[in-house]
């Protein structure tokens, strides 16, 4: 709140985010898609389908946990017991 608001016709994402989000997609679907044809080598279908289903979801459980960490500093914000 401390930075002056962006210009109305400055664009959300810059070439540099435009290029992150690209390359992320890159990365991940060639990750995946090497799981899947290593897993159907190795494996049956139904379990090639199931770890190219697990590692996208992964990817996004251990984004979302950075993300928290980055906000807050690494400190817990939830009261849980240890």
């Amino acid at each position: 709140m401390h930075r002056p608001a962006r210009r109305p016709a400055e664009p959300l994402l810059g070439r540099e985010e435009w290029f992150s989000i690209g390359l992320t997609a890159v990365v991940q679907t060639a990750v995946t898609l090497g799981g899947f044809a290593w897993a159907l080598a190795e494996r049956d279908v139904v379990e090639a389908r199931n770890l190219a289903f697990t590692v996208p979801v992964f990817h996004l459980a251990q984004a979302r946990v950075r993300d928290a960490q980055r906000v807050t500093g690494g400190r817990r914000v939830a009261a849980t017991p240890r």
